[in-house]
């Protein structure tokens, strides 16, 4: 049955609710065929079953290890590691956990929170990059002093399926593409493309991408390098603050994540009390998170119903959890807001990232609550106000939007959020899982100008 990531906004029933919090799989797969036996459901409902169907799994890979696994694991990795912690560590909402089968199950990126969120208390010195930053300082420095820069940057991203089941089927790859924005990103070349390539998404589409089709072999691959401009400017708070007329749809809830709760509201409320117009009330949505939501790796966006709520009710989250905290919270307070996302680029790698964006007085102001909140936590105060309302030349912008669907897709995104690492499916639309493929992105060539 087909589905769609707005049904996940929709509640399960009660009993299979249970299945799934306990973490029993097949008792929640078993109930969820009975559901869909019956004939009288509503079609929402029989629609959130199906996807659930989909999502039990994927919800249970994300915490393989045991009680005693991630205790050895964690000795293993940590000199400073004492037997005991592990308990303290989960009662601190330091590291995430889940019930598997009726027993507490640790998540996937275990030692990679444990480095970034338990390192004073497992008597590790937190590792910082600090060439990484040197880079973002630069461009913090470089725009309080001039106002404005600009790069040219030439990137490549290849996409391989490596699981040897695929050989022989036809698939479509989605790779994420650069889009021009006025003033931002302009001057985009597609350089060079496998010869899969079958076409290029309109520039103002969403999620912009390049779609590849192929017969799977042992050396296929899609493949692009492109290259483009990009400016950015030092913002600061306009003369006259309002909000533009023309802007609707960047005030409305979007499902599943970005729902007005009562909880949500109540926040928004609360945050913004001393504030007395759009502007302030943007800088302090941005001053809550980057001071009360703690960056940590989290399991996979499609196993999370509610990505604001589970921002503000845990304060943690990765860059694009806390950007989905943001617009939320500004567009509940009546401040259009919008998803911005692609890359992180260096003259060095390229990452994945993620933030937002809001708008008052008609212009857009680009906010990085993940960017923010770390130079917060380093006392590295001119970085974090920076990241309200200003960015860097560090970037690569694919979506101007979220959980829209890609060009040509049939199955459901393995990340249903945005389109960062490519997604593929066969032709017959079964989608293709994220560890069935290798994505590798490179900078090509990096020139400030």
């Amino acid at each position: 049955m087909e589905y769609r990531i707005t049904d996940q906004a929709f509640p399960l029933p009660e009993a299979i609710d249970n299945a799934i919090k306990a973490g029993f799989t097949d008792l929640a797969h078993e109930l969820i065929r009975h559901q869909l036996k019956q004939q009288d459901i509503p079609d929402m409902l029989r629609r959130r079953l199906a996807m659930e169907e989909d999502l039990l799994e994927r919800r249970r890979k994300q915490y393989p290890y045991s009680f005693e696994e991630a205790e050895s694991l964690l000795e293993n990795e940590f000199d400073g590691y004492k037997p005991g912690m592990l308990k303290d560590l989960i009662l601190q909402g330091r590291l995430d956990w889940a019930f598997v089968d009726g027993k507490i199950h640790l998540e996937k990126k275990l030692i990679a929170n444990a480095h970034k969120r338990c390192s004073s208390i497992l008597e590790e010195n937190p590792a910082t990059d600090s060439s990484d930053l040197d880079k973002r300082d630069f461009c913090v420095d470089k725009l309080a002093k001039d106002g404005h820069m600009a790069a040219r940057i030439t990137v490549k991203e290849t996409l391989r399926i490596t699981d040897p089941g695929y050989l022989g089927k036809r698939v479509m790859a989605n790779l994420p593409m650069v889009r021009p924005i006025p003033g931002v990103i302009s001057s985009i070349q597609l350089i060079s493309a496998s010869e899969n390539l079958v076409d290029v998404d309109a520039e103002d589409a969403p999620m912009r991408t390049l779609r590849f089709f192929d017969t799977i072999t042992d050396d296929a691959r899609f493949e692009a390098k492109f290259s483009y401009l990009i400016e950015a400017d030092r913002n600061s708070c306009p003369e006259q603050i309002f909000i533009a007329e023309d802007l609707g749809k960047y005030l409305c809830e979007e499902m599943p994540h970005i729902r007005f709760t009562p909880y949500l509201k109540e926040l928004a409320r609360q945050i913004v009390s001393k504030c007395s117009n759009s502007w302030q009330k943007a800088e302090a949505i941005y001053s809550w998170i980057t001071t009360n939501v703690e960056y940590s790796f989290t399991r996979s966006y499609s196993t999370i119903d509610d990505i604001s709520t589970y921002a503000a009710a845990n304060r943690k989250g990765d860059c694009g959890i806390q950007a989905m905290l943001f617009v939320t919270l500004c567009r509940i307070n009546g401040i259009p807001a919008r998803w911005q996302s692609g890359w992180y680029v260096t003259d060095e790698c390229v990452s994945c990232h993620d933030w937002a964006e809001f708008n008052v007085s008609g212009k857009w102001f680009p906010v990085d609550c993940s960017f923010g909140g770390g130079a917060y936590r380093l006392g590295a105060e001119k970085r974090w106000k920076h990241y309200f309302a200003s960015l860097d030349t560090l970037r690569m912008i694919a979506n101007e939007s979220c959980c829209k669907t890609l060009s040509g897709k049939k199955a459901i995104a393995d990340d249903p959020v945005d389109n960062q690492r490519g997604e593929a499916e066969t032709e017959n639309g079964e989608m293709i899982p994220r560890e069935a493929m290798e994505t590798i992105l490179e900078t090509v060539s990096y020139d400030f100008l």
